[in-house]
């Protein structure tokens, strides 16, 4: 038999169960109409065609009897396509798959939203494009050993909460998990090469990911919009992580991440940084880091924590340059100097411990730093640049005083205050000597506090802005 006749077994009220002969490659429009209690069907992989309505159970289009089948692909098939379960996607709540089976074919079960779990025979090696998309229902399903081969959102849009990715997995392709917004964890494979663009996008329920130590490329918009995506780990194997591959389209309310970098990784650079510069608030480094690249957390605003480790034996220029929430600071003690525009504006810095033996601080390392308090060193005597500590109004630590405190004379009295409130003040000073660096011109800046004004600034020209 090729052919099963469009109406062939129309209103068969009393069958129960399909075997469609092996050969058969048509099931006409029509063929099982109004089975009303059919419940099984039995599909061979000969078939090349199904009509969409081969299935349909209600003359008149109404749904009011609502009935399921299950599905079961032939014993000895080699392949499942979306000709075999054309018709069914509605109304197909199980499917069993026979031992046989190496291949899931392309928009195989598309859409079947009925569908809640699935065994995989371990046969299985390629699941492709769109193999399962939509099925919503989807929420237990183990991918079989020997699966080597993810088409492009095999599994988009699925209700599943788990997934573990067999080892034979290089690639996680092109949307292959987007939208499964009930995802909660995600093991990878531990040969994974590459993950590819959208390939968990919108899984809003995501919380932590554990990139593989073979994995070298993640592309854009990887984990787009994983809002809740609290903890990812990086490892030293990676070459390339897109700058967009966690960004967030929907809300700017991104999740405060913690970033881990994985042991062996040596070198941190703004590139593999840039992807989580919106939502970094804690980075973790191993004891093999060496290098911190130049701006390696420029402008990261969120970023309240990090550890440098006693391994880092360079730090680039401005690697915090306006990390706006930093606290504090300890500075690994192998740095042989404390690199230019350091700490540039990290207007919530506190506490900096130096390196042993460090005693000169370069142009803008602490600029703008106005909270900052404490500089833990052992050395006393610095050398540094009129803009090491700009605007540093909250360090009173006499080694960073540009004037010497014991050739300071501000005079003032009752005899000099005139009724309208004015004060004629005089006001000699002396700078500190070898403070700066060869080269640098010093500028004494007199801060007026508010209220005050500053009337005649003639004799001041010199010094002050």
């Amino acid at each position: 038999m090729k052919k099963i006749n469009a109406g062939l077994f129309e209103n068969c009220k009393a069958l129960t169960s399909v075997t469609v002969p092996y050969g058969t490659e048509t099931i006409d429009e029509y063929a099982f109409r109004n089975c009303d209690v059919l419940t099984k069907i039995v599909i061979p992989d000969t078939i090349k065609e199904v009509h969409y309505s081969a299935y349909d159970y209600s003359s008149d289009g109404d749904d009011s009897h609502p009935r399921t089948i299950t599905l079961v692909i032939a014993d000895d098939s080699k392949t499942v396509t979306s000709a075999m379960t054309n018709g069914l996607e509605n109304i197909s709540n199980q499917v069993i798959l026979p031992a046989s089976l190496t291949t899931i074919g392309e928009d195989a079960f598309h859409n079947f939203s009925l569908l809640s779990e699935l065994t995989i025979p371990e046969k299985v090696t390629m699941i492709e494009t769109g193999a399962f998309q939509y099925c919503s229902s989807l929420n237990n399903l183990v991918l079989p050993k020997n699966l080597k081969e993810l088409g492009t959102s095999a599994f988009a849009s699925t209700g599943l909460k788990t997934v573990t990715i067999p080892d034979k997995v290089i690639s996680i392709p092109e949307s292959a998990f987007s939208g499964c917004k009930s995802l909660e964890s995600v093991t990878l494979s531990k040969t994974l090469k590459a993950i590819n663009r959208y390939a968990f996008a919108d899984c809003s329920s995501l919380k932590s990911i554990v990139i593989p130590e073979a994995t070298e490329t993640i592309s854009e918009y990887a984990f787009l919009d994983c809002d809740t995506l609290s903890e990812v780990t990086i490892p030293a194997s990676i070459l390339t992580i897109d700058s967009e591959a966690f960004d967030s389209y929907y809300t700017e309310d991104y999740a405060d991440r913690i970033i881990i970098f994985a042991e062996g990784t040596e070198e941190i650079t703004s590139d593999l940084m840039a992807p989580f510069h919106e939502s970094a608030v804690k980075v973790v480094l191993p004891e093999t880091v060496t290098t911190i690249g130049n701006s390696a957390f420029q402008n990261f605003k969120r970023l309240e924590e990090i550890n440098l480790p006693e391994s880092i034996t360079s730090i680039g220029t401005e690697a915090f340059w306006y990390c706006t929430s930093l606290r504090s600071l300890e500075l690994p003690d192998k740095l042989d100097k404390i690199s230019q525009g350091l700490c540039y504006s990290c207007i919530s810095l506190e506490s900096v411990k130096l390196p042993a033996g460090i005693n000169k601080i370069t142009d803008r390392a602490f600029y703008g730093c106005e909270s900052l308090k404490e500089i833990i060193s052992d050395v006393q005597d610095f050398r540094f640049r009129s803009t090491s500590f700009t605007n540093c109004y909250s360090l009173l630590d006499p080694r960073f005083m540009i004037l010497d405190k014991r050739n300071i004379n501000l005079s003032a009295n009752t005899d000099t205050v005139s009724m309208d409130g004015i004060v004629n003040f005089s006001l000699s000073y002396k700078l500190t000597p070898f403070l700066f660096e060869d080269g640098a011109v010093p500028v004494l800046y007199l801060h007026i506090p508010s209220g005050m004004e500053l009337i005649n600034s003639a004799n001041f020209e010199s010094l002050y802005s």
